[in-house]
């Protein structure tokens, strides 16, 4: 996989991700809960806490100088922060439920691309 793919296949992730919490949760919130998140994972990731965004999702040219690998390890990290501030808010099933729809469109938009 090259590495613009790789980081475009995280951008898509993390913004499925934003675009279902925004849905759930309102803008507002969203933001001082992505703030926290990043805060948390670039603990580890320290990359990570170039990350940029705004209310239409995230602008990955802060971060695209990472290596891919550490890159994607940066991302699911803040995937899974995102998510388990998810899961404290709103209970371990809401945020299964959340996730399961996330992953039921992206595969519906992986067919509709033709990239099964």
């Amino acid at each position: 996989m090259s590495d613009e793919t790789l980081l475009e296949k995280q951008q898509v992730r993390l913004e499925s991700l934003w675009n279902q919490m925004v849905h759930t949760l309102g803008i507002h919130t969203v933001r001082v809960l992505l703030d926290r998140a990043i805060w948390q994972a670039s603990q580890e990731h320290p990359g990570l806490s170039n990350l940029r965004y705004t209310d239409q999702g995230f602008t990955f040219t802060s971060v695209a100088n990472l290596p891919p690998r550490e890159l994607e390890q940066a991302v699911n990290a803040l995937h899974d922060e995102m998510l388990l501030i998810m899961a404290r808010l709103l209970g371990q099933d809401m945020a299964k439920r959340l996730l399961d729809e996330m992953d039921s469109r992206a595969a519906g938009d992986s067919v509709a691309r033709g990239d099964h």
